[in-house]
């Protein structure tokens, strides 16, 4: 981000997250795992409730769906959407995208 000239920060503040202009929502791990943090922290609340562009990448975008089959994991649902695994994602643990239904 620095390098593109952006001052960031790398937080797990709720007040950090309400106050910033612009949120990425990485992800690395596993879904319930990461769920269960964002719950223990009140972070799930205050990523739903987020008026400013958000970014997820990876397991952050994920996470930003309805529900995983990963973990068979219940996510924020800001998307109204479910996360497939695909037998790619099994075997060589990668994903091979998000699948978005309406």
């Amino acid at each position: 981000m620095t390098r593109l000239g952006y001052k960031s920060i790398i937080t797990d503040d709720p007040e950090d997250l309400l106050n910033a202009e612009k949120v990425i929502f990485p992800g690395v791990g596993e879904a319930r795992s990461a769920m269960q943090y964002l719950m223990e922290r009140g972070l799930d609340k205050t990523i739903i409730s987020l008026e400013q562009p958000v970014l997820g990448i990876c397991l952050g975008l994920q996470l930003m769906c309805r529900y995983t089959e990963e973990g068979d994991t219940k996510c924020l649902g800001i998307f109204d959407s479910n996360v497939r695994c695909s037998l790619r994602q099994i075997k060589y643990h990668i994903w091979a995208g998000i699948i978005f239904s309406q």
